[in-house]
């Protein structure tokens, strides 16, 4: 079967929604491992991908950073505290912090429950531009949102703040807001600063809002190039994906690169090949809204 870009970019990005599926889960085993790529379907034509992919945004810009835990501030939460998170009625919502942020989720669950909320919380590591990004993989209602949008939709459920300055701190509180009276069923993964060495579960285009390379075209830049600017930001190239051949320590220098993204704390994945990417997708429309 053909395995092109188009199939690498829509196992990181699949329909279903924002941030790392399943699916994106298994390429990123297969590109950082040594193990054979099995053969599978052949997804939809790129320019559906790309309609889905800005019709449900990548949340790049939206909120929080890491809430500081007992193991980092002792004394602060403690390993007993009562709440694994914080539930407060305010506006029209329930305004959920997360305290303890490597909780079990079915504390998270029980303790929504006890609110009336069928909604089932997954708080895991993302990249910085996902860092209090919270993730509804299978809602429709997102599709054509923008993030502003979604965050004054009375029957959505959002993230409580953006980022700001604090993606890279744990001082932050991350968290979500969920409509007083919302009786939907709903799957929600938060995202949270990452651990050295901690493999992201959810990451987005490096040159998101929040990424290493906010809001600068690196796509068909040289490889060359592309790790100079990484390099700048002390981010280094951890594995390449070459389209066809299935994952590289190294490529030449001269080669082009079609796509990227920050798997883990100063590691990147890079997506290159010897000719352009003939289909590069535009900046993030919160890049373009700030020129």
């Amino acid at each position: 079967m053909k395995r092109d870009i188009d199939h690498l970019v829509a196992r990181i990005a699949p329909d279903p929604g924002p941030g790392m599926t399943t699916g994106a889960r298994e390429l990123l085993r297969e590109i950082t491992t040594d193990a054979p790529h099995p053969a599978r379907s052949v997804v939809r034509r790129r320019s559906h991908l790309l309609r889905r992919r800005f019709a449900v945004p990548l949340i790049a810009a939206f909120a929080a950073c890491a809430v500081a835990v007992s193991w980092l501030l002792p004394g602060t939460l403690g390993p007993h505290a009562a709440n694994a998170l914080d539930i407060r009625q305010e506006g029209g919502y329930y305004v959920i912090t997360v305290k303890q942020l490597f909780a079990e989720p079915a504390r998270y669950a029980k303790e929504l429950r006890d609110r009336g909320l069928n909604v089932s919380l997954t708080v895991e590591p993302a990249s910085p531009g996902l860092v209090g990004a919270v993730m509804p993989p299978f809602d429709q209602r997102y599709n054509g949102l923008t993030n502003d949008e979604i965050a004054r939709r009375k029957d959505l459920i959002s993230p409580i703040a953006r980022p700001g300055g604090c993606a890279d701190s744990w001082s932050c509180a991350i968290g979500l807001k969920i409509p007083v009276g919302y009786r939907g069923q709903a799957r929600v993964m938060l995202g949270r600063k990452g651990r050295p060495g901690e493999r992201f579960a959810a990451f987005g285009q490096l040159n998101n809002l929040g990424e290493p390379l906010q809001c600068e075209a690196f796509v068909n830049r040289s490889v060359g190039e592309v790790r100079s600017m990484l390099s700048r930001r002390g981010v280094v190239i951890g594995v390449f994906a070459v389209p066809l051949k299935g994952p590289r320590s190294d490529v030449p220098a001269t080669w082009y690169v079609h796509e990227g993204w920050l798997t883990e704390q100063g590691k990147a994945l890079l997506v290159a090949a010897p000719g352009r990417n003939p289909h590069p997708w535009p900046l993030s429309t919160d890049c373009s809204a700030r020129h």
